[in-house]
């Protein structure tokens, strides 16, 4: 009869062990290759694991196949073509999943993410790169596109179509494309104002001519 087995997995091994990778990396222990990156004038050294370097990175698992075993002579690695700060980046990504760049290298890190084929790298650089920036301060918006009224005295400088396709983009009609009934109803609704109005002015004339007879008496 066959046993049956039980699976023993645990949630938190595999973020402690690169946690421990991570740490050690920092204190220097255990690193296996050393990589040069940058200018031979801004050259910075990294002793790091070629497991750790490999894993994340296709370039490095090309690189580091076939060579000395562990164990013999540290092998190094030159990449003159990124920079040493880039590189920091890189293997703190490398280490931790996680690194915090500023704005204007997260382009140096993309290209550095394609350099040394590390995918997860790449695409959270450019998932990160399209995302609106929080500093970029707002298109100037003209009061009349978000439904408020300019200041006295002055006009609005758009028209009253562009109004309508900056409000919805969906099924708004401007007015240059209104239907016939609608023309019509404010024709007749224009007819009822101006009737109203001749009504008015009668009334006040009647108002005002006993007040002209009463004075010249």
């Amino acid at each position: 009869m066959m046993e049956v087995k039980i699976t023993l997995e645990s949630k938190v091994a595999a973020s402690n062990l690169l946690r421990s990778l991570h740490s050690q990396y920092q204190l220097g222990h255990l690193c296996d290759v050393t990589v040069q990156a940058g200018r031979e004038d801004r050259e910075g050294s990294f002793h790091a694991h070629r497991a750790v370097l490999a894993a994340c990175s296709a370039y490095f698992q090309k690189v580091f196949i076939g060579q000395a075993p562990v164990g013999a002579q540290q092998p190094a690695v030159l990449l003159r073509d990124v920079s040493s700060e880039d590189f920091a980046a890189f293997t703190e990504f490398a280490y931790t999943a996680s690194v915090k760049v500023t704005r204007a290298q997260l382009p140096r890190l993309l290209q550095v993410a394609i350099r040394l084929e590390c995918r997860d790298l790449e695409e959270v650089c450019r998932v990160t790169g399209v995302t609106p920036t929080p500093e970029t301060p707002p298109e100037p918006t003209d009061c009349s596109s978000i439904g408020v009224a300019p200041p006295e005295g002055q006009t609005s400088n758009l028209e009253p179509g562009k109004c309508e396709t900056l409000e919805s983009n969906g099924g708004s009609t401007s007015p240059n494309h209104a239907s016939e009934g609608e023309s019509a109803a404010n024709q007749d609704r224009a007819g009822a104002d101006a009737t109203v109005a001749l009504a008015t002015k009668v009334v006040i004339r009647r108002m005002r001519c006993p007040e002209m007879e009463g004075g010249g008496g």
